[in-house]
């Protein structure tokens, strides 16, 4: 991996450790998105309404949590939170093959697990987000986040295909060891990292903690394009989640595709998803970045409606 490094951090022992395992647990959180709803689809026979009901417990914490745990995270030092989370995610998750093998695993289950996990990837997200500031030098942390970018990209596209491949060797239950032990090697890797970071102080109250959250509600709320911004990603993400809920009953249940097939579509998804990142910019420059948002949204739309 490292040859692939610039000068500046190819001999930046305690980036590569990060690097490596986070591109490692990339590539494994791609075989649990695939895995999980997959598991309650095909293994527990869920309806539409309970895949629906898992997706929007996955994606909950994300819209009620990130605030708070902004602020919570704020308080520690970013790499212990990134282990604790990490070796949570390998615990939880490593617990749903487990009870699939003692014949025990049910849907209100994986309810738990999704709900869970997701709360821990909230934390874990923001945490990320602010460490490599703290592990590398200001002159490097374009190319550094560039290259965790280009990894979480690389992933997006081959991870799906993995994931499917794994699925049909495995079953999706067990296929999710595969994450589990993907967060473990992670977390390895991070308890590795030698550099320390700037110790914080931090004398707030609860009533303080609880301010800086209605400060930043307050913010978006009365801010007409952050909140613009807010509402359509919320509305998105929504209708995504029960859109692709939807999608896996009718791909392996009426059009009684395989897993594999289904996974490889997935991944050229995410072809279009990294074709359209690197020609944002200039649509934006042509067309304006409000215009861009707007009918990228339209887009989006007309792409779900496809399915008619």
């Amino acid at each position: 991996m490292h040859f692939f490094l610039p000068q500046g951090l190819r001999h930046h022992k305690d980036f590569l450790k990060f690097w490596t395992g986070e591109t490692i647990s990339a590539f494994g959180s791609q075989v649990t998105a695939f895995a999980l709803p997959m598991t309650a689809a095909l293994i527990l026979h869920a309806t539409a309404i309970q895949m629906g009901v898992l997706s929007f417990l996955a994606f909950a914490p994300m819209l009620f949590l990130s605030l708070f745990a902004g602020v919570v995270v704020d308080r520690f030092p970013r790499r212990p939170v990134l282990i604790i989370t990490s070796l949570g995610q390998a615990v939880s998750i490593g617990t749903i093959p487990f009870m699939a093998f003692l014949h025990l695993l049910r849907l209100e289950y994986l309810y738990g697990i999704a709900f869970f996990s997701g709360c821990l990837s909230v934390f874990f997200e923001i945490a990320y987000q602010a460490y490599l500031p703290s592990l590398v030098e200001q002159e490097h942390l374009l190319e550094g986040n560039g290259k965790l970018e280009t990894s979480h990209a690389f992933a997006q596209i081959a991870g799906p295909g993995l994931a499917g491949l794994i699925v049909q060797w495995l079953t999706a239950p067990f296929a999710m060891l595969i994450d589990a032990c993907s967060f473990l090697i992670a977390a390895l890797f991070l308890c590795r990292i030698r550099k320390s970071e700037p110790r914080k102080e931090h004398h707030e109250t609860e009533q303080a903690v609880f301010k800086e959250i209605g400060e930043g509600l307050k913010a978006v709320f009365h801010h007409r394009v952050l909140w613009s911004i807010a509402a359509c990603n919320g509305t998105i993400n929504l209708f995504n989640g029960a859109l692709m809920s939807i999608v896996i009953l009718y791909v392996v249940r009426d059009l009684k595709v395989e897993p594999i097939i289904y996974a490889f579509v997935l991944s050229m998804g995410s072809v279009g998803a990294l074709v359209g990142s690197f020609l944002a910019q200039r649509i934006a420059d042509r067309f304006g970045m409000g215009p861009t948002i707007l009918g990228s949204a339209l887009f989006y739309g007309i792409g779900g409606g496809s399915f008619r």
